[in-house]
């Protein structure tokens, strides 16, 4: 295994990039560390209109799948529309980034952010079912997608632009 480059010093701790892209951190001491998950990753996608009227029946991929034995976690996601005509969004009809097929990571109520006719920016972080946990068994090799939770939009005209900012964790068992 080749040796970590050291990339800077912060408060007595070396940080660097290990040979598979990992984190790696070593204190003053000589320990070597390696963290779990890569350095936070950030993607931003524009949405067109038309896909996102069918944002329930047709999620959008913003994060392909990692590969066998990696998870993809969104840690928080912002999201903007520029002004133009109102979404008609129902109750419940949030815009979600969700692993493909599972329950929201982050979710960003739709009143006041859709429905407006004005520019309108939102932030949302991720929805924890259990802030101590998050089993990443479940989640292994899924995509990061963007959905509305429950129906389509019926009206509207603008693209949305989102930015998900996610970690990738490689399977500490293989």
């Amino acid at each position: 295994m080749a040796a970590p480059q050291i990339l800077t010093s912060i408060h007595g701790k070396l940080f660097g990039i290990g040979p598979k892209g990992e984190l790696i951190v070593n204190s003053t001491q000589g320990s070597l560390v390696s963290a779990q998950a890569t350095v936070n990753s950030v993607v931003r996608l524009t949405i067109a209109n038309a896909l996102v009227l069918a944002l329930n029946a047709t999620p959008f991929e913003m994060v392909p799948a990692p590969g066998v034995g990696k998870t993809l976690v969104c840690n928080r996601v912002v999201a903007s529309k520029a002004a133009g005509t109102a979404f008609a969004a129902g109750a419940g009809e949030d815009l979600a980034i969700i692993p493909t097929g599972g329950a929201a990571f982050c979710a960003i109520d739709s009143a006041g952010f859709l429905d407006s006719t004005a520019d309108e920016i939102r932030f949302a972080d991720r929805v924890p079912l259990n802030p101590e946990t998050l089993d990443l068994t479940a989640l292994q090799n899924l995509a990061l997608e963007a959905t509305i939770l429950s129906g389509e939009i019926i009206t509207g005209d603008s693209d949305l632009i989102v930015e998900v900012h996610y970690q990738i964790f490689d399977d500490l068992l293989s």
